[in-house]
């Protein structure tokens, strides 16, 4: 009798535990919030700025991308000729303008993580909202102007940001909660 109950405990232990996992919210979310995504992605392939100097092309999503990112580090470290014109107020929203890609990457991994944390992504979507105008500082400062790719930019993030299902409202994000 011991024999066949340590048996059958065995079998227990060696059977798989049941699915306990939460289903991924990656299946769970609504067009738009994809739709955004691709936007988003898209808005890198396509012409972003111009420049307000005749003769000069427009630039695309991935290089201001790029430029805004790798511009101010140049510009402190001292490695580059930065020109007259690069003041530290325009090379910090330059850097701020680039941070926005990296900041909705840290939010579109919360929005896609099984056990997102609502103030986490609350506050990333406060700092990216916040942080579009430094995009119109450099905008001014470089005598540029946006194109429909910056435009496929701001949509695209706003839907991802906004139309994610399975994230709490943001009032309950803003509130600490008790034990």
């Amino acid at each position: 009798m011991a024999q066949e109950i340590t048996a059958r405990n065995r079998s227990s232990l060696s059977a798989s535990p049941p699915n306990t996992t939460t289903p991924s919210i990656t299946a769970e979310q609504p067009r738009a919030f994809w739709a955004g995504f691709i936007i988003y992605a898209v808005s890198f392939f396509v012409p972003a700025v111009a420049v307000m100097i005749p003769g000069t092309s427009s630039l695309s999503g991935w290089f201001c991308a790029y430029f805004s990112l790798s511009r101010p580090l140049e510009f402190v470290s001292g490695s580059q000729e930065t020109g007259p014109h690069s003041s530290p107020t325009e090379m910090l929203a330059l850097f701020g303008s680039g941070m926005i890609n990296v900041f909705f990457l840290f939010a579109l991994h919360s929005i896609l993580s099984n056990r997102p944390r609502p103030v986490v992504l609350f506050s990333l979507k406060v700092l990216i909202l916040m942080s579009f105008p430094l995009c119109w500082v450099v905008f001014h400062h470089e005598k540029m102007y946006p194109l429909w790719g910056y435009f496929l930019w701001i949509a695209g993030m706003l839907l991802v940001l906004f139309k994610s299902k399975g994230q709490a409202s943001h009032a309950s994000a803003a509130t600490p909660r008790t034990p």
